[in-house]
């Protein structure tokens, strides 16, 4: 009977410790919006760099390491592409798909 008292006894002192309704558990933390604004600031740059150099670091890229190239085109696309048609496909459709899985 003594441990049912302990629990009962620790469940009242964690009500009492809660934080409360629009309390904040870390009220020094990071402020609202931070981080987004360095995400922000960052694909900002990244789209003026584009606009001046993009075409022709991609064509290289695409040259010179072609496993990044495509590493960089897998990590763009979705992680689940739904595929529709039938189940035996062209041959030449089969084929760029084993290609391109490869």
């Amino acid at each position: 009977m003594g441990g049912f008292f302990i629990v009962m006894a620790m469940e009242e002192k964690n009500r009492d410790t809660r934080f409360k309704p629009g309390e904040s558990g870390n009220p020094k933390g990071r402020t609202k919006g931070s981080r987004n604004k360095i995400c922000d600031d960052f694909i900002n740059a990244l789209c003026c760099d584009f606009e001046t150099e993009g075409i022709q670091v991609i064509a290289r890229v695409r040259e010179e390491a072609p496993g990044l190239y495509m590493k960089i085109v897998a990590s763009l696309l979705p992680s689940v592409t739904k595929v529709s048609g039938d189940e035996e496909g062209s041959p030449v459709s089969l084929n760029v798909t084993v290609r391109f899985v490869d």
